[in-house]
């Protein structure tokens, strides 16, 4: 527990070494950390290493299952690995999970838009904000809208 809080207060001092090394003991001594592997998640995908973070945050999730945050920060990770369908599958399972949480509905909202898929429901809208002018309409110079 102690080197928990020094890993975390050495990763907010941007002591990333430090905190490293202490997150690593505390997984040596109890690889099912949460605490831990959260920071250890943390800080991998602050550096880049998208892999060690898509490790930490499912290590965390097979102790926790339906946390919705859990599978928002694995979704962010594979992401930002480049394995978009994955993500997605998360997202959605966020939103299985718990559908009245609109944090994970948005969010899975903004990836189906941005992936360009688009429900039945979710076509009809975005064609009455764009009516609206609440969102662009795609053109010739800008087709991504």
């Amino acid at each position: 527990m102690a080197r928990n809080r020094l890993a975390a207060h050495a990763a907010a001092a941007e002591d990333f070494d430090k905190a490293r090394q202490l997150t690593e003991q505390v997984l040596t001594a109890n690889p099912k950390d949460n605490d831990a592997l959260l920071l250890k998640g943390r800080m991998a995908m602050q550096s880049g290493d998208f892999d060690t973070a898509v490790g930490a945050f499912r290590s965390i999730l097979k102790d926790q299952p339906e946390s919705v945050p859990m599978m928002h920060l694995l979704a962010e990770a594979l992401l930002r690995k480049g394995d978009t369908e994955l993500a997605g599958d998360n997202l959605r399972r966020a939103v299985e999970i718990a559908p009245q949480n609109v944090d994970a509905r948005i969010k899975y909202a903004r990836f189906l838009i941005a992936k360009r898929i688009y429900p039945a429901h979710l076509s009809r809208l975005i064609a009455s904000w764009q009516k609206m002018r609440l969102i662009p309409m795609p053109s010739p110079r800008n087709p991504r809208c």
